[in-house]
Formats: C-alpha cells, sequence, structure tokens
C-alpha cells in the first residue's frame, strides 16, 4: 500500500505550477516576521502557508485589514472573500497533494524541496523520505514495449536494466532508488517500510559518520535490529558530512540487487574550496555503477560456495542502465538495445560528476571519456589536491569527485567503464554518452563504439591504480594524494590521527585459508581436502584468521548484555584472546564477536596486509562512524607476510606521509603489499570495518571496533527495537521444564501430553511422588516395562480429511548436543497405520480431564491408569535419548465428517467429555527415524454456536458461560459517523464565503 506523504514542503512541491498556491509562499519552519511586514507581505501576496513541523497554518485575514470607511467596505468585503477563496482552495490542494502516493512526491529525485541550491547562511531543512522496499523484477509489465518504444523503458515502475529479466530488491520500484540531494546540515528523516513477505532489510549511509545517533548506521545486530518484514524503521541523523556519499542496503546481499542509491550533501558554491574549477554541479551528473548478475545475488553466492559456480559479473550498470541483451524483431532483420545512460553538457562549461562504486564482487572499474581528461578534486567526499588524469579506477564503496570540461565540438563521445579483475571473464564493460547541447541525440557517438578491448588503461595517466606501487610513473596511488581543509576534518597539523606515534596499533592480515569453514565444507563429509580442487573448492577469506559471527542482539543497543561477565561477553573474542585460549586459527576454522577495543579520542594505526599468496585479487575495507587518513601504501611483490610488514615497520623503512594525507572512509590494499591507516577514535560506539565485497563479508571478513568505553556512548533512544534470541521454556507451563529437565524427559514422565495442556487439553500435571507413594507405584508399573513406552508412540494414521498445521522446534540444548548431526526434515509425516485396538486395553493417565468442544469444561476425577495385561499391536518404536529430538507438533483439525472415516483408528488415549466430542492426543514416532517423534493434537471442529476459546491464561483454562453471557449482553459503544464532522466543515466554508 502506498505510503501518504507528511511532508508539507513536498506536497506543496507536487503542483508548483499550480494556480491554487500561485499566490502563496512557503515560509520556513519556525520562521517569523514583525507584524508589521507580514500584514504588509500578506496584502501584497495574499495569505500565506506556513510549515512547523508536519503542520500547516494558513495565516488568517482578519477584517482589521479592512479600511473602516463605510463607502469602501463593499470593495473591501469582496477582496476579503477572494482572499478566503483562495486560502480555502490552497488548502484543499495540500490535503489532496498530501493523500497521493508518497513516490510521487517525495522520492523523484531533483523534485523534492531540499534539493536546492545550498546558500551561505541558509536554514536547515528536515528533508523526510519514505523509503518502501518490495521484492520486483526488471522488464516488468510496466515497462509495456520497452525496448522497442524507448519512451516505454521510462515509464513509472519500469526497471529494464540491462535488458535480462530478472528479480530484485528496490526502494519505491526504482533501480537505483531515490536520489538524496540536501545541504550540510539538514535533517534527513528516512522512514523505511519493508514489503518484502520474507527478508529482513536495513538501510547503511555509506559516508555519513552518525557522530551523536550512532543507532542510525543501519548495521544489523552492530547498531540496530534488522527491520522485519511488515514493519518500518525511521533513521533520522543530521547531514554533518559533506560531500558524494551513497545508501545501500547492509543486510545480505540485497545492495546487489538493487536497494542502492545517491545521497549527496552539498556545501555552499562560495565555501567549496574547487567552486571555482567548474561551473555546474547537477544532481543529474551523479553516476551510480556496479557490477551487474543475470541471476539474483543471493542465488549465485549460495552456487558459487555449495554448489561450483563462479563468482563473476556479467556486465554493469550505470545508474541503473546497461546494455547486455541484444533484442532481435520476428523476422530477424531489426535489432535493439535498452537505452543506455545519457548526461547533456553545454559547449565552454564545466561540469562536476559524482562518481560512486556500489559493487557487490571483487570487480574494480576504470572510468574515462573519449577526448576529454578528468580533474580529481574529491575522494570519498574530502578534497584533495586537483590531479589531472586520463582515467580512474574505484572499488567498491568508494566515491570521487571529477570536473569535466566540454571543451571539444559540439557532439556525442563515449563515457567507458571497463571491469577488472572478476569482471574480465565474461568481459563485463558498460558505457554512457556525453551529449553536448545541439547534438543529434539519434547520432552514434564519436569513436569506436563500446568494447571490452577498448580501454583508459593501456595508456595515459591513471589514479588510484589496481595493484600497482608507487613506483609505477603511469599512475598515481591513493597515498600519493594529498588533503585540502574541508568541514570534515581540521587541518592536518591540527588532526590528532597524525602524531608522530599512535595510541593503538593493529596489524591486520588477510587472504584466502584453506580451513573447514563449516559453512561451506563439513569436515569428513565434504571437507575443504575432500572435494575436488576446481570448483568446488571454496577457500575463506578471514581477518586475522578469524570469521566475524555477530550476536543475535545488537552490540550497541544491547551492549548491556555484555558487561558483569556475561556469557556473552565472554564470547567476544580478538586475536590475542584466542591465542591466549590454545587456539591455533591458522590450522583451525576460528568464527566469533571479532571486536578491536580503542580509548575514546586515541589514535589507532591499522596496518592492512594482503597476502597475496591466493589469486591476484584485490580487497576495498569501509570503515564506519569514521573517516581515516592514508598516510602510506606499497605494493612489496606477488605476495607478503604480516612479518616482512612488521619488520620493515620496525626497520623505519614504511615511509608515511603525516603532513597532508588524503582522508577516506574506504582504501584498498595491493595485493601482496600493504596500506597504513590513521583513524582518531573520537565517535564512541561500536563500528564495523569490513571489505566491501559482499561475497567476502558475508563470510565474516569483518571486525568491529568499539570505540570508548559503554558510559562514553550516546543513550539507546526510547522504544528502540529489541532483538535476541529466546531459548525459554517456560511458556510450556511444564514444571519439570522450569526445572531443567529435558522436554523429552518431560514427556516420558507427563505422558507426553505438554503439547494438549498448552492448546487446553487437560491442566499441568503434578510431579512425581516419591516411589513410596501408591500413586506412583500404580502407574510406573507399566512405565518402566519396554511394552508400554512403546505403546505411548502409536504409530498411526493421520484422515485424509484432516487439516495440518505444522510448527517446527529447536531447543536451544538440543541444537547444541547434535552440533552437525542435527538434521531438519520435511515437514510430510508418513505415519503407518496400525491395527484396531480393543478401546478396554487402552491406557489412560490418572490426571486426565473431561474435555468438550461445545461445552464448558472443568477438572474431575477420571478413572486411574490401568496397567495393560494384552499385548500390543502397535510396532514398538525406540524412543531416541532425551536431547536429541528434532520435535515437530502438528495440529490437526478435523472435519466434521472426519468423524465417521474408516481410517482413523482407535487412540491409545481418550479423554470423555460431557459433550458428545472428545479430543484426543496422539503421540506418534516413525519406526524409520527414531530420533523424531511427532505429537499429534487431534480436535474436532466446534459447533456453529459454541463461543471460541481465547489465549490461556490462568483465569481463562475453563470456559465460563456466565462471563461470556455478560460480554455478549454489554453494550456496545456507538461509532462515531463520518459525514456530521464533513457537513459541518461545509457549512462552515459556505458561511465563510458568503
Amino acid at each position: 500500500m502506498a505510503q501518504r506523504s507528511t511532508n508539507t514542503r513536498a506536497a506543496v512541491a507536487l503542483c508548483p505550477g499550480s494556480s491554487s498556491l500561485s499566490s502563496l509562499a512557503l515560509e520556513p519552519a519556525g520562521e517569523e516576521k514583525p507584524s508589521d511586514q507580514r500584514r504588509g507581505a500578506a496584502e501584497q501576496r495574499g495569505p500565506t502557508l506556513t510549515s512547523p513541523g508536519n503542520t500547516l497554518v494558513v495565516h488568517d485575514l482578519p477584517s482589521a485589514l479592512c479600511e473602516r470607511d463605510w463607502t469602501r467596505m463593499t470593495m473591501c468585503n469582496t477582496r476579503y472573500r477572494r482572499r478566503m477563496q483562495r486560502a480555502v482552495l490552497a488548502m484543499l490542494a495540500v490535503v489532496l497533494a498530501a493523500a497521493a502516493p508518497a513516490g510521487a512526491v517525495l522520492l523523484q529525485g531533483g523534485a523534492h524541496p531540499c534539493a536546492r541550491p545550498c546558500a551561505p547562511g541558509g536554514r536547515p531543512l528536515t528533508c523526510r523520505y519514505d523509503f518502501i522496499v518490495e521484492n520486483y523484477h526488471s522488464m516488468s509489465k510496466a515497462c509495456y514495449g520497452c525496448p522497442w518504444n524507448a519512451t516505454d523503458c521510462a515509464r513509472p515502475d519500469c526497471i529494464a536494466a540491462d535488458g535480462v529479466s530478472r528479480a530484485l530488491v528496490v526502494i519505491n520500484r526504482m533501480m537505483p532508488g531515490p536520489s538524496l540531494q540536501v545541504c550540510l546540515g539538514d535533517r534527513l528523516e528516512v522512514t523505511v517500510h519493508n514489503h518484502m513477505p520474507e527478508q529482513s532489510t536495513s538501510v547503511h549511509w555509506h559516508g555519513i559518520q552518525q557522530r551523536g545517533t550512532p543507532y542510525m548506521d543501519g548495521v544489523p545486530f552492530v547498531t540496530q535490529c534488522p527491520v522485519q518484514p511488515h514493519s518500518s524503521f525511521r533513521y533520522s541523523f543530521r547531514a554533518d558530512t559533506p560531500g558524494t556519499h551513497f545508501w545501500h542496503s547492509h543486510t545480505g546481499c540485497q545492495r546487489a540487487d538493487g536497494a542502492v542509491g545517491l545521497l549527496t550533501v552539498r556545501v555552499p558554491k562560495v565555501l567549496d574550496p574547487h567552486g571555482a574549477l567548474y561551473d555546474a554541479d547537477l544532481p543529474e551528473h551523479g553516476l551510480l555503477v556496479w557490477d551487474w548478475t543475470h541471476t539474483p545475488a543471493a542465488s549465485k553466492f549460495l552456487a558459487h560456495h555449495h554448489a561450483g559456480d563462479d563468482n563473476k559479473a556479467d556486465s554493469v550498470l550505470i545508474n541503473g542502465k546497461g546494455v547486455s541483451r541484444v533484442f532481435h524483431s520476428a523476422d530477424g532483420a531489426v535489432t535493439t538495445t535498452t537505452p543506455r545512460e545519457v548526461f547533456n553538457v553545454k559547449q565552454g562549461l564545466r561540469y562536476r560528476f559524482r562518481l560512486v562504486n556500489a559493487g557487490f564482487l571483487n570487480c574494480p572499474l576504470e572510468l574515462s571519456v573519449d577526448n576529454h581528461t578528468l580533474l580529481v578534486i574529491a575522494s570519498d567526499g574530502a578534497d584533495v589536491k586537483p590531479v589531472r588524469v586520463d582515467s580512474l579506477v574505484s572499488y567498491a564503496g568508494e566515491r570521487w569527485d571529477v570536473v569535466v570540461e566540454a571543451n571539444q565540438p559540439v557532439g556525442r563521445y563515449w563515457m567507458r567503464l571497463h571491469g577488472l579483475l572478476d569482471c574480465g571473464p565474461r568481459r563485463a564493460h558498460e558505457a554512457a554518452v556525453l551529449q553536448y547541447e545541439g547534438a543529434d541525440p539519434t547520432a552514434e557517438p564519436a569513436g569506436p563504439p563500446p568494447s571490452y578491448d577498448t580501454h583508459p588503461g593501456l595508456s595515459g595517466l591513471q589514479v588510484n591504480p589496481l595493484n600497482r606501487g608507487s613506483a609505477d610513473p603511469d599512475t598515481i596511488t591513493v597515498a600519493e594524494l594529498q588533503s585540502l581543509p574541508s568541514a570534515l576534518l581540521p587541518s592536518p597539523p591540527e588532526d590528532p590521527a597524525l602524531r608522530p606515534e599512535a595510541d593503538v596499533q593493529l596489524f591486520v592480515s588477510y587472504d584466502f585459508y584453506a580451513v573447514d569453514n563449516p559453512h561451506i565444507h563439513r569436515a569428513g563429509l565434504y571437507g575443504i581436502a575432500q572435494v575436488p580442487a576446481s570448483p568446488h573448492r571454496v577457500f575463506t577469506p578471514q581477518l586475522n584468521h578469524i570469521s566475524l559471527s555477530l550476536p543475535a542482539f545488537p552490540l550497541l543497543s544491547g551492549r548491556a548484555l555484555l558487561d558483569s561477565n556475561s556469557p556473552h561477553s565472554r564470547a567476544l573474542c580478538n586475536e590475542t584472546s584466542l591465542r591466549d585460549e590454545g587456539r591455533d586459527c591458522s590450522r583451525d576454522y576460528c568464527e566469533c564477536t571479532h571486536v578491536v577495543r580503542v580509548p575514546l579520542g586515541g589514535v589507532l594505526e591499522i596496518v592492512l596486509v594482503d597476502q597475496g599468496v591466493r589469486y591476484d585479487a584485490n580487497h576495498p575495507f569501509h570503515l564506519h562512524g569514521h573517516a581515516f587518513r592514508v598516510v602510506a601504501m606499497e605494493r612489496l611483490g606477488q605476495s607478503t607476510t604480516v612479518g616482512e610488514v612488521q619488520r620493515l615497520d620496525a626497520d623505519g623503512l614504511i615511509a608515511r606521509n603525516l603532513v597532508d594525507p588524503p582522508t577516506k572512509d574506504t582504501v584498498t590494499v595491493p595485493d601482496g603489499g600493504y596500506t597504513v591507516l590513521r583513524v582518531h577514535a573520537d565517535n564512541p560506539g561500536y563500528w564495523l570495518f569490513h571489505c566491501h565485497i559482499e561475497f567476502h563479508v558475508e563470510l565474516g571478513m569483518a571486525l568491529v571496533v568499539k570505540v570508548g568505553e559503554h558510559e562514553d556512548m550516546p543513550p539507546v533512544p526510547r522504544g528502540f527495537p529489541q532483538c535476541g534470541d529466546w531459548s525459554s521454556n517456560s511458556w510450556l507451563g511444564d514444571a519439570y521444564v522450569d526445572q531443567g529437565v529435558d522436554v523429552a524427559d518431560a514427556d516420558a514422565l507427563t505422558g507426553g501430553n505438554h503439547i494438549a495442556r498448552v492448546l487446553g487439553a487437560q491442566p499441568p500435571k503434578q510431579p512425581p511422588l516419591p516411589p513410596t507413594s501408591t500413586a506412583t507405584s500404580s502407574t510406573s508399573e507399566a512405565a518402566t516395562t519396554e511394552d508400554a513406552t512403546a505403546a505411548e508412540m502409536v504409530t498411526t494414521a493421520i484422515p485424509q480429511d484432516a487439516t495440518t498445521e505444522l510448527l517446527v522446534l529447536q531447543d536451544a540444548k538440543q541444537g547444541t548436543m547434535m552440533g552437525d548431526k542435527y538434521l531438519y526434515d520435511s515437514a510430510t509425516v508418513r505415519a503407518e497405520a496400525v491395527a484396531d485396538e480393543d478401546p478396554a486395553t487402552s491406557q489412560t493417565d490418572s490426571t486426565d480431564v473431561e474435555l468438550s468442544s461445545s461445552a464448558p469444561s472443568t477438572p474431575s476425577p477420571a478413572p486411574s491408569a490401568v496397567p495393560s495385561t494384552a499385548p500390543s499391536t502397535a510396532p514398538k518404536a525406540t524412543r531416541a535419548p532425551a536431547g536429541t529430538l528434532s520435535e515437530f507438533i502438528m495440529r490437526v483439525a478435523s472435519s466434521s465428517s472426519s468423524s465417521s472415516s474408516s481410517r482413523r483408528r482407535q487412540p491409545e488415549r481418550q479423554w470423555p467429555g460431557p459433550g458428545p466430542e472428545t479430543r484426543t492426543v496422539w503421540v506418534l514416532s516413525d519406526p524409520a527415524r527414531p530420533d523424531l517423534r511427532y505429537n499429534v493434537l487431534i480436535e474436532p471442529a466446534p459447533a456453529p454456536a459454541a463461543p471460541q476459546r481465547g489465549p490461556r491464561t490462568a483465569a481463562s483454562t475453563a470456559t465460563r458461560p456466565e462471563a461470556l453471557a455478560a460480554a455478549a449482553a454489554a453494550p456496545v459503544g456507538p461509532r462515531t459517523p463520518w459525514w456530521p464532522p464533513l457537513l459541518w466543515t461545509l457549512v462552515c466554508m459556505t458561511m465563510a464565503l458568503a
């Protein structure tokens, strides 16, 4: 369902040319003018509309505005009525606009009122958006005749992508999602509505440091609980980090499936140190690029890690557009493709382009523009000294700002993207068009057509190259760039991160390791040494031989669970703690909550070492909550070791730039080399540091940086969502479970009827008496025999006309004891029929009670248990040991005709009721699977007039007809009709216009 807009500014923006709003002025919230100025303005413009918060206020026009001269009263009344009419019409227009779908109001890029020129001293705005997360599809019916009719490809809700039809995860049925264009200091309020039926989600604001609002960072189980299906979460934070950023889902592989969009925080051009280098900075000149696959990313991830498929990209998208599939006409004489992205420029002007790499595979992208150069002015939102190059390479998570001067003859030119590494096998590449004003839009751009063999890396100067060192004269590494002072960080001499010595130094080495990762390889079954080397042998990427495993609750908002030496606190680890425990993670697989502690205000130096033993790969790393200085970067060879880098550092052979190193939040490391980062840890909280390749971080190639102590962190917002494990069995109402007895043991003592008690079939049983009790001795005789145990677990057939509902329960203790042997079974129950039994030989429980589906039930004495003397005709089943059961609980609600079914067998246990119908509990077992047990509750359909039983509570274990009668006789409050308020509104409007 479309969400209604609560942003009145956006509603006004719907119809800027509307005659009903032409006389209204939208004033900033909370701004008041002097009464004289306001009165004069009202007389000149008519009624004014203000927007304090979410409310609309129309300034009334009092009769005092009119002259008190009786000779001019008629003219004044006429003018007053006209102004009132305009005010009423304006109010109606605003109300109608507010009722429109939010996607049409708030989320169309530059249509949002916050996408405005940023002026010095301008008032910050509160920018509200609604994100509707949905499962969707490319080349859907919304595309009509696309690509044969190019205009159909631009229809609302049409996502053409590269022409290949596939499933998506998108925001507001747009790919990329809404482009958020705001000014520095604005407040963003984004309400994320999860309309996916099965997946949770979250949104990370990549590049926003969330100072003071760490709970809005959007990382599940680090800063928040994931947003569950059919629920919503509002992100609210200040846009205090200027520059080019983007937002994306931080759950699973949703970013790769389209849940991504631009986020630009601009500063006034006069305050931009590079403002004189460009003439235009347009929202439509953003380039959001990423590698693309023709199957959903989660399917590709599973196929790669479990079924020997590859991890290579099929194509590349620019702002969600690309060309991969060629469409043929029916006769094959005509071909066409989906449209490419086009950027319009005017000759003689200089344009600022903002490049964002949202890739999810190991696929760096080279950018170049035919016949043009690129002037690099910023990276990751931080300004650098301008560098003119022919091409640049971007890695997943990086952002680059470049200036392109339209100094060529009027025409159309190719903007080329060339995929590297994992984009190579399928030759993934893409191109957009730089189109000059006045050029023929149907003409083919100059130069060779897009091809994987035509790319800029063959010649010219390149910035941020792939796996190159400082010795290459044709490249400029990130560490060789120089920063400029910005609004984000102080000037280099004042930056604490550039102290001669860091407070904490952390060496982080990584590679792909041959370990039996149980998520991929099961030792003894299909271990990494057991399967063929290619393509089924998958190596695990780890940081310091540790895979990150997050808890079931957010570290930040659930930090109280980490105090007082709790089990959760003991689950935290790092390289030192694991070594102290005697674990050799270089040989065995290690997985835990990898946390590195840094004191608040301290300086952390991270030395990233890419060992480069396996594959010629590359890993971009992103730090949440902070920016860092890139003080050194070098490639040592095809491979290296952390010991070699430590020796170089000890000998003073790693030269650090502590004067003006560039500021970034995402950086790469040369394969077989190192990158040294400096972080001023002044933002308290738990912050993720991870490889930005989705397939790697999903396997745990990450760690968490804890900045400060818990008391330094902002308090948890009131009502903040909570999540976590739940392993209590107290809801069963069973004293045995509460005392720590396993469910299976409790069943043995209670006859397996604890499920029936939950559903109201019988009250809880009392604990067994000492052996001297006669009651115990009368029932233990049968319970101690194997025949009686088998009789408790009768195998029967479920009636064909019964409907079933399965609920899978797993005890935490069961999962721990079973380990790798824990089995998940099909919901299909295959039970064998048994011979008819004599009711006289059926054993009943001494505490069974009468129960009727149509009459009130009260506990009443029942016959004592009688040991069975006849041999049992049911097949015997071996009972699985306690704590090793994967238990299925099946409710079977039979129809009224099922009572006469010939296939129903005599139950082993039956409780008579005062009414004509009874309820029966069947305890089933499968001889082929002795480790499983099925508890089946069969209950007849209630009579039409029978009252429906509510949830079981202490006061509702039995039906009380007098209470039901009183409730039925209770008066129901009258419903307020809808028409009186509308009628009074019309009357008031008529009187006002009279």
